[in-house]
């Protein structure tokens, strides 16, 4: 059987009202667009958090920043955080992808 393709796009406050796909009545995503008509759209997304590091942990986890560990954003994150990450055994969905013959790449313009 063949594995779908997997597309993970995350972008730091871009409101889902302006894109097209949502309904916007502006042309302002047709990438996202045609992404969007050949795969899946959730309609109901929500974060754990207003914090972008915690968020996207959260994300790529499926725990909340309490069980991770990783609460704060940015220079804030401190050696506490991320020993707190590494102790609770946290796996991401890189990893799972990873371990079912996915390869994976990311994409940040840090």
């Amino acid at each position: 059987m063949t594995k779908p393709n997997v597309i993970f796009i995350i972008i730091d406050a871009l409101r889902a009202d302006h894109l097209s796909c949502y309904g916007y009545l502006k042309e302002t995503s047709p990438n996202i667009d045609k992404l969007a008509e050949g795969g899946t759209l959730f309609n109901s997304c929500y974060s754990c958090t207003t914090a972008t590091d915690s968020s996207l942990t959260s994300i790529f986890s499926g725990r909340y920043p309490v069980s991770h560990g990783i609460i704060d954003h940015g220079p804030r994150v401190g050696q506490d955080e991320i020993y707190a990450l590494s102790a609770s055994g946290t796996i991401f969905l890189p990893e799972i992808l990873k371990h079912e013959g996915y390869t994976t790449i990311a994409l940040d313009w840090l």
